[in-house]
């Protein structure tokens, strides 16, 4: 007959964890823990996991978190060096602006910056803009004005 202790021996043998390895990156086993995952408990415990684990790394979190915004606005600036699309001046990165000009707006990129999206996810918004100095961008969007 096998035992609690039995199980547990063989659980923590080379043996045993290496059959419990296969068995979690076979198919059957990603699809149980996918289930389990969804369930309302493993929410539940999963949620509070991984709440746990990010107050215990918190100066961590944030640092990572200050670079890779780092990262974005860099990346940012650097697109906006181009010269203005309408009177071919170069500004400084703070005086240009970016168009959204084709497709459908998701986010703004500042906002994309501070919350700090994936850089795919920024690169694809910057696809659909254009680099254009202030002062154009308010003559391109000015209303015009009632004599």
């Amino acid at each position: 007959m096998v035992t609690a202790a039995r199980i547990k021996v063989y659980q923590q043998s080379e043996k045993g964890k290496a059959a419990n390895r296969r068995y979690r990156l076979s198919s059957k086993g990603r699809t149980a823990q996918r289930r389990y995952c969804v369930s309302p408990k493993g929410r539940t415990q999963t949620k509070a996991r991984n709440r746990r684990y990010y107050l215990a790394h918190k100066d961590q979190w944030r640092v990572l978190g200050k670079a890779r915004r780092t990262t974005l606005q860099r990346l940012v600036d650097h697109i906006k060096q181009r010269p203005c699309i309408n009177c071919r001046q170069t500004f400084p990165p703070v005086a240009m602006d970016l168009d959204h000009v084709r497709g459908q707006k998701d986010q703004k990129i500042s906002t994309m910056v501070a919350h700090g999206v994936s850089e795919w996810k920024l690169r694809r918004e910057l696809a659909k803009c254009e680099v254009i100095c202030a002062v154009c961008h308010r003559l391109r969007h000015a209303k015009p004005q009632a004599a």
